[in-house]
């Protein structure tokens, strides 16, 4: 069952503060482990322990390798708010390039009024590779990461 949202429909909700941190970091290539993704971090301030932020990031991806699994987690500082274990798939030959786009979301309850900083982190399965924010042949960086953090008011 959908939930309809009209314009005149009221809610107890409001976005308190909105930050947005676009980069064009150099990209980040990643194997076996969890990598950081560099220029994939923002940082914001809740204006009340009780408010709830919404994080999403987003940037191009691709992987060349056989049986390839793409494993994404947000981290809100050193703690793991958000994991997904198959995030994306790679059954290509190995000299194949696979685009794998990257969109993630969380809705998290930081519980606090300090600074948080969210950060992505991805991995492989296989030790094979698979590049953010980059082409196949050039290692440019300058197709872009955003980043965003929105506080919302409960």
């Amino acid at each position: 069952m959908a939930t309809v949202i009209r314009g005149s429909d009221n809610f107890d909700t409001s976005v308190s503060s909105n930050v947005v941190s676009t980069t064009s970091q150099t990209y980040t290539q990643v194997n076996s482990g969890f990598a950081d993704i560099g220029g994939a971090t923002v940082t914001i301030t809740p204006s009340s322990s009780s408010n709830k932020v919404l994080v999403t990031f987003s940037a191009g991806g691709m992987t060349n390798a056989t049986a390839n699994e793409i494993q994404v987690r947000i981290m809100r500082g050193s703690t793991i708010v958000r994991s997904i274990t198959r995030y994306g798939f790679s059954n290509a030959a190995s000299s194949e390039w696979s685009s794998c786009p990257i969109a993630v979301n969380f809705l998290d309850s930081p519980s606090t009024t300090s600074a948080t900083t969210y950060k992505l982190q991805m991995s492989t399965t296989q030790n094979n590779d698979f590049r953010v924010n980059n082409s196949q042949a050039n290692y440019d960086g300058t197709a872009g990461i955003v980043s965003t953090a929105m506080e919302i008011g409960v």
